[in-house]
């Protein structure tokens, strides 16, 4: 592919989707969970049976850094631990009823916090953003 890349447009968009989508979403935790504690909580709840090393990976920071998150959680009382059948060393991590409360919550707050600030964009815009969120998702995955 050789294409001239166009940085510029890569970061502006970055920058505005950081601004005007995932600032807002982690400003309704404010006070109760750090941006990284809410994602590790979100990664819970949709794959139960996770391990730390997933929550490091999946953030991209490092294990030391993963377990201090778990801890928060688990003090929190937001997911709790298991050992894993094939390895009792192993704790697997599983959101507790509160857990999935509270991000049932935050998710609902935060639609409606995005619809309401996407009200201006017409039916077919609606569409074509959420296809490109999609599309952006499953291509970004694919990289290294």
């Amino acid at each position: 592919y050789m294409k001239q890349i166009d940085f510029n447009d890569i970061i502006i968009a970055g920058s505005l989707f950081e601004g005007k989508v995932m600032n807002r979403y982690y400003s309704l935790y404010a006070g109760k969970l750090s941006r990284l504690q809410a994602h590790a909580l979100s990664l819970v709840c949709d794959n139960p049976g996770l391990l730390s090393k997933d929550i490091a990976r999946a953030q991209s920071v490092p294990k030391q850094y993963a377990s201090q998150i778990v801890k928060k959680l688990l003090a929190e009382g937001l997911i709790y631990n298991q050992p894993s059948i094939k390895d009792k060393r192993t704790q697997l991590l599983y959101p507790t009823k509160l857990g999935m409360e509270v991000l049932k919550e935050y998710t609902a707050k935060s639609n409606a916090d995005f619809l309401e600030r996407t009200s201006a964009l017409t039916s077919d815009e609606m569409e074509q953003l959420l296809s490109a969120f999609s599309t952006l998702r499953r291509l970004l995955e694919k990289i290294d």
